[in-house]
């Protein structure tokens, strides 16, 4: 395939407790400390309403039923309130822009690829001078099949179509090996998916994802690209990640390997991951720190989250949520853009939660998902 070649990428200099970056992805990594320190200017005090990122959600269908999957219980089941329209999630990006969003961020509790209307999103932010970033199992851009039914177009016409579009990808991946990628991603109805992975990773590399000179430009030392590799770390991958890490350098990709968010599939699969009184803290530590290019996935600035401090996620229903994976109930919730516009809907989120808002605040959604599992030794170490 296209990408079985060399790259020589020093991968030392990794400390403890510290995530060494050596891409940077473009959506997420390439703004200046100065666009950061004005993005936090604008937002001081929650006086200001701020965006740089959109988070949209698309369909709950998915092809994948992964054993750490988070979809299963985030759905929002509310049955009044059908998907949003295109028309509608294109409305929430001309207010986004309004806002200065300057990236949507496109996932879901299922796959983003199976949303009929993805290409009209992803071509109407470009359009825009918008960047977006994709978070993808990657399957149906190497299934001509798939691609066919959903899109009426091959697989390479569809990445083709993200790619000229300006948009970045964020692939999970839990390993290189044939039989434990399948085992942990469980497809529906599909005999071999590893297959239709692989010729997605060939078709995205060689339509120019991992070529430096197709990204924007980095704001520091890192490399730049279109491409990142996402991995949870479970007991089936864990002696895979070396090697799997090794192999996203390689194509000139960035790699992330964190721990599950316990919600949805994983609750139910808690055998699959590792005993938080006696490895948890070693595995962050070593792992997640070692390992991992980013603290989460959709980490900004490497300490803040791209969804939640520099963005707001949208559920496919309207609702404002606290993240992708956890609904805002009871107290917490904030309202629906189908009744008021995204920016009251904001004034209101930035009351209710300044201080988890406010820059160098943590992240507390993985956190509360473990606590509320009783599972207390890792609360500390998923802050």
């Amino acid at each position: 395939m296209y990408w079985q070649h060399n790259r020589s990428i020093d991968m030392s200099g990794c400390t403890e407790n510290t995530c060494i970056r050596l891409h940077s992805l473009q959506g997420l990594d390439n703004f200046t400390p100065e666009e950061n320190a004005n993005f936090w200017s604008r937002t001081a005090g929650g006086k200001n309403v701020a965006l740089r990122n959109l988070g949209l959600s698309t369909t709950d269908a998915c092809n994948y039923n992964c054993v750490y999957c988070y979809g299963t219980e985030a759905a929002n089941r509310d049955s009044r309130r059908g998907p949003l329209t295109l028309a509608e999630q294109k409305d929430l990006i001309d207010q986004g822009i309004e806002l200065g969003v300057r990236t949507v961020i496109i996932c879901g509790n299922g796959e983003p690829t199976y949303d009929r209307d993805l290409l009209e999103i992803v071509n109407y932010a470009g359009k825009n001078d918008l960047y977006t970033v994709i978070l993808t199992n990657g399957f149906t851009l190497g299934d001509d099949g798939m691609a066919k039914r959903i899109y009426g177009l091959s697989a390479f016409d569809v990445a083709q179509t993200l790619f000229d579009a300006n948009a970045s990808l964020i692939i999970k991946t839990e390993s290189i090996k044939e039989d434990v990628y399948n085992s942990i991603v469980l497809a529906r109805g599909l005999d071999n998916p590893f297959k239709g992975f692989m010729q997605a990773i060939d078709s995205v590399v060689k339509l120019g994802f991992t070529d430096p000179s197709k990204s924007a430009p980095a704001t520091d030392a890192t490399i730049p690209t279109r491409l990142a590799i996402s991995s949870v770390i479970c007991k089936r991958n864990f002696l895979d990640i070396p090697a799997l890490r090794a192999w996203t350098h390689g194509i000139g990709a960035q790699y992330i390997c964190k721990l599950p968010t316990l919600s949805g599939n994983s609750k139910g699969n808690l055998g699959e991951f590792f005993d938080v009184n006696s490895t948890t803290a070693w595995l962050k530590e070593n792992y997640g720190y070692h390992y991992s290019e980013k603290p989460e996935t959709l980490s900004t600035d490497m300490n803040h989250c791209g969804a939640f401090h520099f963005g707001v996620v949208i559920g496919n229903t309207g609702d404002i949520r606290q993240c992708y994976p956890m609904a805002a109930h009871g107290d917490n919730a904030i309202g629906n853009i189908r009744d008021k516009r995204l920016k009251e809907l904001l004034i209101e989120r930035s009351s209710k939660f300044a201080a988890n808002l406010a820059h160098g605040a943590k992240c507390s959604v993985k956190k509360n998902e473990y606590v509320a599992l009783d599972e207390i030794e890792i609360a500390s170490v998923a802050e």
